[in-house]
């Protein structure tokens, strides 16, 4: 049997041996964009901490077949004095960046999703990578938020999924998200420790029907996104054009049609990415080789071993 490993390079120096000596827990939890990445160090003893902002960059796998989970910048360090033991939490977005927690009130006029998010990169030294159609923005108010809580909830208004993963601002339909050509595993259900599946019929709308009034005029304006009844109304403050008007139909319709299946399985340890599709085979079940979006990846490694929870819906 293939022996957990890992390795930790924290400021460019390798501290995986003093780690390994010590380690009681290390989690990774890879998100899908509504919350950036983050890891968790367990070690026995107490140490000194170190600074706000350090790069930990991690790797996990079997002995020396490993790979990178990603960059990432130290938040937190707690020290329990009775158990004597150090936690140390980082996160991919680096929160010690001052600018990233700075709150700004602008109207960005005549531009585009994804013209805002190469906007906000530059300012927060980020890279860029967008998949997807772009979205017009005739106007949008940033309204006393930080750059990037008002990117992820803008990208999450026009269908996309927004995340700073490896010091890049990723924008992605979500079958797009994490990665251009996005893994797709298949998994047998004699490999898993445990399997769940949750299923709620919302499938029901044909289409997305939106209605403001027209200042101007005072005249009631509607749009639709998609053919057919039932409809889902939604009244919203008056656009700035009718695009946009659709583009925010058209993402409701899409999230409307999601048939409402989600579970979540548990296997051996591995390079499972959120963002990738994931199938199961030999369940003697209807899910059989069914495709799911893989939403959530949570790493753990032990003394007992190294396991993966993935969290998945369709």
């Amino acid at each position: 049997m293939l022996k957990p490993n890992f390795k930790i390079i924290v400021n460019d120096r390798d501290l995986t041996a003093t780690i390994k000596a010590n380690l009681i827990s290390i989690s990774f939890d890879d998100k899908d964009g509504k919350e950036s990445d983050e890891i968790s160090i367990v070690i026995n003893g107490l140490y000194d901490a170190p600074s706000f902002g350090d790069k930990i960059v991690m790797y996990l796998g079997y002995e020396d077949d490993l790979y990178s989970v990603g960059e990432f910048r130290l938040q937190t360090v707690e020290r329990n004095f009775k158990a004597n033991t150090t936690e140390v939490r980082a996160t991919a977005a680096d929160f010690s960046n001052s600018k990233l927690k700075v709150k700004r009130s602008k109207t960005w006029e005549n531009t585009t999703l994804f013209g805002i998010a190469k906007t906000i990169a530059k300012e927060q030294n980020l890279e860029l990578k967008c998949c997807g159609d772009d979205a017009n923005i005739a106007s949008k108010l940033q309204d006393n938020v930080g750059d990037i809580e008002f990117i992820y909830t803008l990208a999450y208004e026009f269908g996309f999924l927004a995340a700073v993963k490896n010091s890049t601002l990723i924008i992605a339909k979500k079958i797009d998200f994490g990665v251009s050509n996005a893994p797709k595993y298949e998994i047998d259900t004699k490999e898993l420790y445990s399997l769940e599946i949750n299923e709620a019929y919302r499938n029901v709308y044909k289409s997305v029907v939106l209605q403001w009034q027209d200042i101007s005029s005072g005249a009631m304006r509607s749009l639709r996104a998609g053919s057919g009844e039932p409809s889902y109304n939604m009244r919203i403050s008056q656009p700035k054009s009718d695009g946009e008007a659709y583009a925010k139909a058209n993402a409701k319709l899409n999230e409307l049609k999601k048939s409402g299946i989600s579970g979540r399985c548990s296997l051996a340890g591995a390079n499972i990415i959120t963002g990738g599709s994931i199938t199961f085979k030999n369940t003697n079940s209807d899910i059989e080789l069914k495709k799911f979006s893989i939403t959530s990846v949570r790493h753990n490694l032990n003394s007992r071993g190294y396991s993966v929870e993935v969290e998945f819906e369709r």
